[in-house]
């Protein structure tokens, strides 16, 4: 049996063109579990369009840790981003 998908969110924070969203679901075995979606909303000439990501929630601080490594990055080294002939800033995991 296929999880059971609730259509509307259980919560939702936007920060001007960011959106998340907390989803609740239930597995096939009645468990109730949690995803998050990041929302990029944007406009291309006249239309509105969005992109989304989907992420579990012990996925957050790693992806907030490497947003604001990036955003570190940038503030450090400001031409990696007006550069694109610039190479990629090295991480180590």
């Amino acid at each position: 049996m296929a999880k059971k998908l609730n259509p509307q969110p259980i919560h939702k924070v936007r920060f001007g063109h960011i959106q998340v969203s907390i989803w609740s679901n239930t597995d096939a075995e009645g468990t109730t579990f949690h995803t998050l979606s990041l929302e990029r909303s944007y406009r291309l000439g006249e239309e509105w369009k969005s992109q989304t990501l989907t992420l579990r929630p012990n996925e957050v601080a790693r992806v907030t840790g490497a947003l604001q490594q990036v955003y570190a990055d940038l503030h450090l080294h400001p031409d990696c981003a007006s550069n694109p002939a610039r190479e990629p800033l090295q991480r180590s995991a």
